[in-house]
């Protein structure tokens, strides 16, 4: 987001203020807010696995120290938010150790909510687009050879659709790399962390609760770009068939320009031009992960 801020801040100029514009028409803030609420429960559902991890990562560590003070084991086994060795040596309960805990625990809070934020503002822009795609759906629906002014109807239409999908491009530029490394490494984590929970003889409630809420959060995570570019191509899909769909047969220049239209090409996000992103990318990260899952666990059933 760093390196394509420029970019970034184009998309944002781009479509924030022509969604608002298009919701002073009292016809369309139905149009535009179709669904808005499925947009909105899975955001809230992402952003609360992501509160829940930060706090897993953080309080786990807290409860079993605390617990081994409670049963009063001593020395008490110092544990950090993320597990690990230091090349250097930290005595027990002194600054350095401090130190530690509240920069991991920062680390950890600053990666989850960034990562949330930037999850969640790809679906902001992906409802802008499909909200735009749906108010020209609904002008071409109602645009025929005898409609007033239908000339500039269908240019306004074209020019919009030129500038979405340069909009289309720009979410490509910025989130093709950000979509394919989460989808490759959460089809490893989700492999790892099944693994690892397969393994245990002994499955301690905070593990049991730790592995749930940081499985949900990788599913979500990815469930979420990939209903998103779902979205997106079944309302450019729906977008084609409104114009084929429009009154086109009885004058020859409004043929043409349906023609034309029809020419465009649909808005299909890709990750780095290796895959489409759609629901298709959610099934394969799944696949993929419990598949290597079976490899791992015969390997390890025949040592």
């Amino acid at each position: 987001m760093m390196i394509h801020r420029r970019d970034a801040s184009t998309l944002h100029q781009t479509l924030d203020p022509k969604f608002f514009e298009l919701m002073k028409n009292p016809q369309l803030p139905n149009i535009l807010l179709n669904d808005v609420s499925s947009f909105r429960n899975l955001c809230k559902i992402l952003s609360s696995f992501t509160y829940l991890s930060c706090a897993v990562f953080i309080m786990t560590p807290l409860i079993l120290m605390m617990n081994q003070h409670f049963h009063q084991i001593h020395p008490i086994k110092l544990m950090f938010v993320i597990p690990g060795a230091y090349p250097w040596n930290i005595p027990p309960y002194g600054l350095v150790y401090k130190f530690h805990f509240i920069a991991e625990s920062a680390s950890i809070i600053f990666a989850l909510i960034v990562s949330g934020g930037i999850d969640s503002l790809f679906t902001l822009y992906i409802f802008q687009i499909s909200g735009q795609l749906r108010e020209m759906s609904y002008r071409i629906t109602h645009t025929n050879s005898k409609t007033t002014g239908h000339k500039k109807i269908i240019r306004e239409c074209i020019l919009q659709h030129e500038v979405l999908m340069q909009c289309r491009d720009i979410l490509e530029k910025i989130y093709g790399p950000v979509i394919l490394f989460t989808m490759l490494v959460n089809a490893m984590n989700l492999c790892s962390q099944m693994f690892e929970f397969t393994q245990m003889m002994n499955v301690s409630i905070q593990r049991a609760i730790f592995f749930t809420i940081y499985m949900m959060f990788k599913f979500v995570q990815t469930f979420v770009y990939a209903w998103a570019g779902s979205q997106l191509t079944a309302e450019s899909q729906k977008y084609k068939e409104a114009v084929y769909g429009s009154h086109w047969q009885s004058n020859k220049n409004f043929m043409t320009s349906i023609i034309i239209m029809l020419g465009q090409r649909p808005l299909v996000l890709t990750a780095c031009k290796f895959s489409i992103v759609s629901i298709d990318i959610f099934v394969k990260v799944v696949n993929t992960a419990i598949s290597y899952l079976f490899l791992l666990q015969t390997i390890h059933d025949k040592k």
